[in-house]
């Protein structure tokens, strides 16, 4: 399987597809960007894959189930607890964004302790990597908090207490 596939080359990488007459992104990254529309439209079989693995797969891959599901509704809330709490990497910023985006868009279910404490262990944002420049305008330091662990974070628990007063 291509998930499971060591060889895929990181890095952009095409090749000439003469029946087409155009060039094929054979990169692992373009690989994950098919993944995740093809996870955008698929049903629970997928994350149950992703669960049940026990192969090691390219993280690339992984960040893009989360973006894919993350616009998927046909997912129990369930699934998509023990997928995140298999697959949760704090260092991870796209992958931590991708978490926050299916909580966020499902931020109406009950989650479990544990995925609360999975989005309050991403707002501690003790891998944000970069540092505030005075110099900076407004504008900047809004949008460098805002697109930061902690300002991902930030956006889904609003959505979660909108939704349940009794986070409060």
């Amino acid at each position: 399987s291509i998930l499971e596939n060591k060889d895929i080359i990181n890095g952009h990488k095409t090749r000439y597809n003469c029946v087409t007459d155009s060039f094929v992104d054979c990169s692992a990254e373009g690989f994950a960007r098919d993944f995740e529309s093809f996870c955008e439209a698929s049903d629970e079989r997928i994350v149950d894959y992703l669960i049940q693995t026990s192969y090691k797969i390219n993280t690339s891959f992984i960040e893009s189930a989360f973006f894919g599901l993350s616009k998927n509704k046909n997912i129990s809330n369930k699934k998509y607890e023990q997928l995140i709490l298999k697959y949760v990497d704090y260092k991870n910023y796209n992958m931590c964004q991708g978490i926050c985006n299916i909580i966020c868009n499902c931020s109406n279910v009950d989650w479990s302790e544990k995925v609360l404490d999975v989005i309050c262990n991403i707002s501690l944002g003790e891998c944000d990597d970069y540092s505030i420049d005075t110099s900076d305008n407004l504008n900047n330091l809004s949008t460098m908090s805002m697109n930061s662990f902690s300002g991902i974070s930030f956006r889904t628990i609003v959505a979660l207490v909108n939704n349940h007063n009794e986070l409060c």
